[in-house]
C-alpha cells in the first residue's frame, strides 16, 4: 500500500492537535497568538519536507524519475535522449552547362525552411543542363521533411547563382528529420532495456537498438522466416516524423548502403538501416522495411450526432492502433504472433470517450488478423 502524505491542511491540524495536547488548557488557535503562528510555521515546513521527501522517492527507482535523474538512471544503461535529426534527400538544379553550384548553397523552402548543400557535395551543371546533388536541412526537426510531389512547398536559392535557375527541383523526398526524444520516449526505452537485457543480437535486440534512432516510435522484428535465411527484417513506425501517413514509413525497402548483399534501402527506410549496420551480429543481413498499411474500417451504431464526440472516437481508434497493432508475421515480446487487433480492446478504447454513454460495434464482429508484413491503421469510420 503507498504512502498516504499529508497535505497542508491535514499538517496544521496535527500541530495544533499536538500543541493543544501539551498546552493544558491554552488555545493555542487563536488567530494571531504566537502558537497559531507557530503551528502554521512549522506545518508548512513538515509539507515542504515531505514534498522533497516524496520527490526522492520517485526518483530512486527508473519507473517513475524524471529530469537529471532519469538520464542518470539512462546514462547507466548507455542511453540518452536521441537529439533532433536533420531532414535528406536530393534535387536538381538547372541552368547553363559548366555553371557553378557550390558547397554551402543555400536553398529556402516556401514557408521559410532552410537547407543547404553539404561540403563535398557541390558542382556544376552538366552537358544535359542539370546537376544532382544532395541536400541536408540547416535546422533539424520534423518540420525539415518534405514529401516528394508535395504541391505547398517549393523549393528556391536564397541567394541567386550566374547561370542557375532560382527554382531546384526535388528529386527525392526529404526525409529523416526528427525532433527531439520526449522524456516519456526515453522512459519507455530504459523499461524496455530493463525487461529485455541485451543477449548478443537477439531479435528483441533489434527492437532496443531501432527504437534509439530519432524519429522511431514503435519496431517489430521478424527472424529468417520471412527474407531467407542469415537475414533479420526490422518493420518500424514513425508517428511523428510521417503522421501524414499513419506512421509509416517513406522510402524503399532493403539494406544498409554498406551492405552488397542485397539491395540498398531508400528514404527513411535507409536511414534505419545504415542506423543498425554497425550494431548488428557480424554475419547478420538487416531488411529495412516499412509495414504495408491495412485500414481497420469500423462501423458504429448509438452514437450520437455529436461532431466533438465522433472527433474523439477518431482520436481514440488512432491512439489505440498506435499502442496495440503490432506487424503480421512478427513474434511480439510476450512471444505471441504479432499482427492481431483484438476485438475486446476495441470496445475498450472506444468505451473511454467522454460523453459516449452507449455505443455498438456493428464492424468488425471479431479480432482482426493482418497478413505478414501489414499493419493495421485507422480508417474510415462509418455511423449506422
Amino acid at each position: 500500500m503507498p504512502y498516504a502524505r499529508q497535505t497542508l491542511s491535514q499538517l496544521l491540524i496535527t500541530v495544533e492537535n499536538d500543541i493543544t495536547s501539551y498546552m493544558g488548557g491554552v488555545n493555542p488557535q487563536l488567530r494571531f497568538s504566537n502558537l497559531n503562528v507557530m503551528s502554521r510555521v512549522f506545518a508548512a515546513l513538515l509539507y515542504t519536507q515531505t514534498e522533497y521527501l516524496d520527490y526522492i522517492s520517485k526518483q530512486a527507482i527508473p519507473v517513475t524519475s524524471t529530469n537529471e535523474s532519469l538520464m542518470a538512471w539512462a546514462a547507466l544503461k548507455g542511453l540518452q535522449l536521441t537529439p533532433a535529426a536533420a531532414a535528406m534527400g536530393t534535387v536538381q538544379f538547372t541552368g547553363a552547362v559548366g555553371a557553378l553550384v557550390t558547397d554551402g548553397t543555400i536553398l529556402i523552402r516556401s514557408d521559410g525552411e532552410l537547407y543547404e548543400v553539404p561540403i563535398g557535395y557541390g558542382g556544376s551543371i552538366n552537358n544535359s543542363g542539370v546537376f544532382n546533388t544532395t541536400i541536408v536541412s540547416a535546422t533539424p526537426g520534423n518540420l525539415s521533411n518534405l514529401t516528394l510531389g508535395s504541391p505547398a512547398q517549393t523549393l528556391s536559392t536564397q541567394i541567386p547563382i550566374n547561370g542557375v535557375l532560382s527554382t531546384v527541383t526535388l528529386t527525392s523526398s526529404l526525409t529523416g528529420g526528427a525532433d527531439v526524444e520526449t522524456q516519456a520516449s526515453l522512459l519507455a526505452r530504459l523499461i524496455q532495456l530493463f525487461s529485455n537485457p541485451p543477449q548478443g543480437g537477439a531479435l528483441q535486440d533489434y527492437v532496443t537498438w531501432g527504437l534509439g534512432f530519432p524519429g522511431v516510435t514503435r519496431v517489430w522484428v521478424a527472424g529468417p522466416s520471412i527474407m531467407g535465411a542469415g537475414t533479420v527484417t526490422v518493420y518500424f513506425a514513425m508517428d511523428s516524423v510521417e503522421l501524414a501517413f499513419n506512421g509509416i514509413p517513406q522510402g524503399t525497402n532493403g539494406g544498409s548502403e554498406y551492405e552488397n548483399r542485397i539491395s540498398t534501402a531508400a528514404g527513411d527506410q535507409l536511414h534505419l538501416a545504415n542506423y543498425l549496420y554497425p550494431l548488428r551480429p557480424a554475419t547478420a543481413i538487416v531488411w529495412s522495411m516499412a509495414p504495408v498499411a491495412e485500414p481497420l474500417n469500423l462501423t458504429l451504431a448509438e452514437v450520437p450526432a455529436d461532431a466533438t464526440i465522433r472527433a474523439d472516437i477518431t482520436a481514440a481508434l488512432a491512439s489505440f492502433l498506435i499502442r496495440e497493432a503490432t506487424v503480421g508475421g512478427t513474434i511480439n515480446a510476450d512471444l505471441t504472433a504479432g499482427g492481431t487487433v483484438r476485438i475486446s480492446q476495441l470496445w475498450d478504447a472506444i468505451n473511454q470517450v467522454p460523453g459516449l454513454d452507449f455505443f455498438e460495434i456493428v464492424s468488425p464482429t471479431a479480432d482482426v488478423t493482418v497478413a505478414t508484413g501489414q499493419l493495421s491503421t485507422p480508417g474510415s469510420i462509418t455511423y449506422d
